[in-house]
């Protein structure tokens, strides 16, 4: 039973480093968007998208090494919760003890990430705005008359917005 634990333990602490490597990308982001550097926002992106992956396969792992080992634990990967898994572990409450550790520093990582996404939702919304007020001075008002193919001058309202994103 100890070398089951020990393989929980193994796939929680690689969640763990995944979950620390994304709050850095994250906290690496801000000053990304703070400079208006795109090609690293992109990358930075990509890379998120990859560790989420990740995280998502080791979940993936748990659940297959559990049914493996035979041991009936009624999830799937859209209703997975690691507290619910080491409830359910056949092994001693000290271990379960130690793992509920490690799933503690898991769920303040996962809280932290939460934080740091909406920040830099709001950055980029900040950012955006600022330079939606910029392009508005250029583009003129709302309402521009402008030609059509054939020659005939229309009045055209433009989005109230020059620009969206999300993020």
């Amino acid at each position: 039973m100890e070398n089951f634990a020990y393989k929980i333990d193994d796939y929680i602490h690689k969640k763990l480093l995944l979950y620390e490597e994304l709050s850095a990308v994250l906290e690496q982001e801000k000053t990304f968007i703070v400079d208006m550097d795109i090609k690293a926002l992109w990358l930075s992106s990509s890379r998120k998208k990859q560790l989420t992956l990740k995280i998502e396969q080791i979940r993936d792992n748990m659940l297959y090494f559990l049914d493996e080992n035979q041991v009936d634990h009624g999830m799937n990967v859209r209703n997975f919760s690691l507290g619910a898994l080491i409830r359910i572990l056949p092994v001693s409450s000290k271990i379960k003890s130690d793992l509920n550790k490690t799933r503690h520093a898991v769920n303040l990582k996962k809280d932290e990430i939460q934080v740091l996404g909406r920040e830099n939702k709001k950055y980029v919304q900040e950012y955006l705005s600022v330079i939606d007020g910029i392009m508005s001075n250029f583009a003129g008002p709302a309402l521009k008359d402008c030609y059509t193919f054939s020659g005939i001058i229309q009045s055209l309202e433009r989005a109230s917005s020059l620009i969206h994103a999300e993020v």
